[in-house]
C-alpha cells in the first residue's frame, strides 16, 4: 500500500501536468488503463498519449463490476450511455460526432478516436475525451464550456471494443501530435486495495476504483438544459464539416487546410 502511494506521488512529478482536474464522469468508475509505464498504460506508446486514461464505470451489487452478467452487447457495460463531463472550464475546440458506435468485441481501425470532444484549458493543455456515442456530442468549437458540463455520452465509437471512457491531454490540439501531460485529479475519492481515501488530489494508475468528492461535485457547474435538448441544439446549428480526420471534424467557421496525423490507436 505505502509503496503504491508513495508511486503516484512520484507520478505526478515525472511531468508536466494539467493540475485540478476534476474526473470526466459522475459515480464510481474504475481505472482500466493510467500510469507512466507499459507495464499498466498502453497509452505510454504513444508520446502525444503519454500519461492517458480509460475509464470504465462500476456497478452491480458489489460496485466493482463492469457489466451486467456475461457482456454481449454494448448497452451490457454500466458506462454505456452515461454522461461524458468536462473536466475543467475551457474553449472547445475540436469536435466529432458522426461516426457508428461499434458492436461488443469489435474496433474502427480506420477513425482512432471515434467521436470525440477536445477542450483547451490552458495555454499549451488540451484535453481529449474520446469514443462518445454517435450523435450526442453537444458542443462545437468555439463553445466555452464549464466543468461538469456534459458534453456527450459514453459509447464504443473508434478504436474500441467495448464501452469507455478515453482521457488524455496533450500540448496541441491535433490528435497524436505534441506530448501528452500527467494529469491530476481533486478533489476526488479512491478506493485503493480495499483502503478508501477522500478529497485527495492525484494523479491516476490502473486498478484503482475513482469518484468526485462530493465537495468537488457541490462547486461544479451543471447545464440546466436536459441533454436531448442539447443534442437537438447542437443539429439545428448548421455545422460545417472540416478537413481533418477524414472531414469529420466540425466548425462553425470557414473551411481551411491541413492534414491530422493519427500515428497510435486511441482506446
Amino acid at each position: 500500500m505505502m509503496r503504491l502511494l508513495t508511486a503516484i506521488v512520484l507520478l505526478g512529478a515525472t511531468q508536466a501536468a494539467a493540475e485540478g482536474l476534476s474526473l470526466p464522469f459522475s459515480g464510481r468508475w474504475f481505472v482500466a488503463q493510467a500510469g507512466d509505464s507499459l507495464n499498466v498504460n498502453h497509452h505510454m506508446s504513444s508520446p502525444a498519449q503519454f500519461y492517458g486514461i480509460d475509464f470504465v464505470k462500476a456497478g452491480g451489487a458489489s460496485g466493482r463490476e463492469l457489466a451486467r452478467g456475461t457482456p454481449s452487447r454494448v448497452s451490457d457495460y454500466y458506462s454505456w450511455g452515461e454522461d461524458v463531463l468536462a473536466p475543467g472550464n475551457g474553449t472547445v475546440v475540436a469536435v466529432v460526432s458522426d461516426l457508428p458506435d461499434n458492436p461488443l468485441g469489435t474496433k474502427d481501425p480506420k477513425n482512432h478516436a471515434g467521436n470525440y470532444v477536445v477542450i483547451q484549458i490552458d495555454d499549451d493543455q488540451f484535453v481529449f475525451l474520446a469514443h462518445m456515442q454517435q450523435g450526442t456530442v453537444t458542443v462545437a468549437p468555439g463553445d466555452n464550456v464549464q466543468q461538469a458540463q456534459t458534453l456527450g455520452l459514453c459509447g464504443n465509437s473508434g478504436y474500441s471494443d467495448y464501452p469507455h471512457i478515453h482521457f488524455h491531454v496533450q500540448d496541441t490540439p491535433t490528435l497524436d501530435e505534441g506530448t501528452g501531460q500527467n494529469p491530476t485529479f481533486g478533489p476526488i475519492d479512491v478506493e485503493l486495495t480495499g483502503k478508501h481515501l477522500e478529497a485527495v488530489t492525484w494523479p491516476l494508475i490502473r486498478g484503482l476504483f475513482v469518484s468526485n468528492s462530493i465537495e468537488s461535485m457541490g462547486q461544479q457547474i451543471q447545464s440546466p438544459l436536459s441533454l436531448a435538448l442539447r443534442v437537438a441544439l447542437s443539429k439545428s446549428l448548421q455545422l460545417k464539416p472540416y478537413p481533418l480526420d477524414g472531414g469529420r471534424r466540425w466548425t462553425r467557421g470557414p473551411e481551411t487546410g491541413g492534414a491530422a496525423r493519427e500515428a497510435f490507436p486511441v482506446q
